[in-house]
This record gives structure tokens, C-alpha cells and sequence, in this order.
């Protein structure tokens, strides 16, 4: 018998394009799937466009929430209840590709040493807002557990949160997304999973249109966004305690919050620098970094390296 597998949708707002999502949800070419959405309390017309797609599709599921919860939580709520073995991650306003979990679902039916315990991803088209393709992310480094993790731990993207195709018991088994993250809660369990031994993998085909649009988290919320997947990455460096973790999110509170220093890239090497203790990356940044972050940065700074960091400051 066929796995089964649960779309899981997550909604706030989302009535110019959770239709288009839902229809190629509908239009695989798998067969044993049902559709678990939930409505994040939206106030536009998503609730009705939903109550009529469930009312015309016996495979579709609708949960809805009383007080917006955000996405962690809402993908939490409706994974709860899914009975699936699988669940496939969409956000409303993405599509998918009508053989994407035909494909997915081969990766863990394989016998290969590749096979994945946990959670397939995919390549991906990244479509305009009108639906027209943009571009594309497709990455051979994707492609296994290892390569994966020296990814994530030199601060590069990964592959798209909706190409998310999860083994549910497995999920279950790390208490799911850590609801601590209200964002980049896709990197924090892809962390999760390989800090707990479970493999991944990635099908080297595009099998999600990734729309691109002004209302994206990601890009409005990219700062937030930024300093939680810092703390998801830092979870796989080496010798971090969870009181290492504390401090390094109080140190990443500090240094994004300072309105002359929005350089991403800056900030993510200046804190893996902090993290590992690598005091010549560290001295190296400083050229580049505003005083004022610098002076907030140093009571996070391995103490033997404090002395030069000052001396360093004090010559500019």
C-alpha cells in the first residue's frame, strides 16, 4: 500500500493566492493525499474561499483558529492532526508541481545509502507574483545529510521551506517545530533533525513554483528572520551549551538592534567569529563594524580574546 501523505497549509490573509495553491495540491499525480489547511484568524476573504473548496473535495481538512497564532504554531496545530505518514509543507502562496510527491515520496521508498530518515526537499522555480517564472535555486550541495549540514553551517540557503516533505513520526519524535521560532522555523527543524541523527535529502528536480511577492516573510520580516536562523545554526556548531545558546541570542538581540548596522552578511560572519572564538576572523571584522555594535558585542566575546578586541577599538 502507498504511503499517505498530508498537505499541510497554513493561512493568514492569503485570498489572492491560496486558490492557485490549493488547485495544484489537488492536481498530482499521487493518489493517496489529503489536505490539512488551517486559517490563521484571517480577516479577508480566505475563510470563504476555503469553506468552498472544502465543501467541493472530500480530501480537504479545514482548522481554524481563533486568535492568530503565526505560522510555527498554526503548522504545529495542523500536523497534530494529520494521521499521515507523511506530511508535505506548501505555503498558500506557493504551488507545486503536479509529480512533486511522486518524486518526494521516492526518496524515502529507496534502498539507497542517500535514503532519507526524516525530511525531503526540492529544487525550485521562484515565480513572480503574477505567476511567471523569475528564476530558479537548485544547489548540488543540497543533496545530502553531510553536504547539508556544512551548508547551514557556513550561513548558506538552503533549499525552500514548501519542498518540505516529512516523515510525521519522526517529526513527532523531536516535538516538531520549536515554537520559539516564529520564524525561520525551517531551518531550526532541519537543525533539529540532524542534531538528533535523522538523515535528509533533497530530489534534484524543481518540484515547487517559490513566489516572490512584497508580502513575503521574508521580506518583511527579514531582519527577525536573520537573527533566528543564526541561533537555528548556531545549535550545530560544536561544544555550544545551552548557556552558550542564551547568550549568543541575547548578543544577536544587541547587534541587530542597532539601527546603523543592517549589513546581513556582516552580522552572521561577526557572529559565528563570537561563537567559535576565532579571534583573527574576529579582529578582521572589526574594520568593517560601527563602534557602537562592537562595544555591545564584547561582554559576548571569549574573555582571553576581550583585551585585544579593546585595544583594537581604541586604534580606530
Amino acid at each position: 500500500m502507498t504511503p499517505h501523505i498530508d498537505f499541510i497549509l497554513a493561512v493568514h490573509n492569503g485570498e489572492h493566492y491560496i486558490a492557485e495553491t490549493i488547485e495544484s495540491c489537488l492536481n498530482q499525480t499521487y493518489e493517496n493525499f489529503g489536505i490539512i489547511i488551517i486559517d490563521d484568524c484571517s480577516k479577508d476573504n480566505s475563510p470563504k474561499l476555503l469553506e468552498n473548496f472544502a465543501a467541493q473535495h472530500d480530501r480537504i481538512t479545514v482548522l481554524t483558529n481563533q486568535e492568530n497564532k503565526g505560522l510555527t504554531k498554526s503548522l504545529n496545530i495542523a500536523i497534530s492532526h494529520s494521521k499521515a505518514d507523511y506530511v508535505a509543507r506548501i505555503d498558500a502562496d506557493d504551488i507545486n508541481a503536479p509529480n512533486r510527491l511522486e518524486q518526494q515520496i521516492q526518496a524515502f521508498l529507496t534502498t539507497s545509502d542517500q535514503k532519507p530518515s526524516a525530511l525531503c526537499g526540492s529544487y525550485a522555480d521562484v515565480i513572480h507574483a503574477d505567476g511567471q517564472k523569475v528564476g530558479t535555486i537548485e544547489e548540488e550541495e543540497f543533496m545530502d545529510t553531510i553536504s547539508l549540514r556544512e551548508r547551514i553551517g557556513q550561513f548558506k540557503s538552503i533549499f525552500p521551506h514548501s519542498s518540505f516533505l516529512i516523515h510525521r513520526d519522526s517529526f513527532m519524535k523531536i516535538g516538531g517545530y520549536d515554537e520559539t521560532f516564529r520564524f525561520s522555523q525551517d531551518l531550526k527543524l532541519i537543525t533539529d533533525f540532524l542534531v538528533n541523527g535523522f538523515t535528509i535529502a533533497c530530489r534534484a528536480e524543481r518540484l515547487i513554483g517559490l513566489r516572490r511577492h512584497e508580502n513575503n516573510i521574508s521580506t518583511r520580516k527579514s531582519d527577525a528572520q536573520a537573527k533566528l536562523a543564526i541561533r537555528a545554526i548556531a545549535s550545530l556548531q560544536d561544544g555550544v551549551t545551552p548557556m552558550d545558546q542564551s547568550q549568543l541570542s541575547v548578543a544577536i538581540d544587541r547587534i541587530f538592534s542597532d539601527s546603523v548596522y543592517r549589513q546581513i552578511d556582516l552580522n552572521k560572519r561577526l557572529i559565528r567569529a563570537l561563537l567559535q572564538g576565532k579571534i583573527t576572523v574576529l579582529l578582521e571584522l572589526i574594520g568593517n563594524i560601527h563602534w557602537s555594535v562592537m562595544l555591545q558585542a564584547i561582554p559576548y566575546t571569549p574573555r582571553r580574546y576581550k583585551i585585544r578586541v579593546v585595544k583594537k577599538l581604541k586604534a580606530k
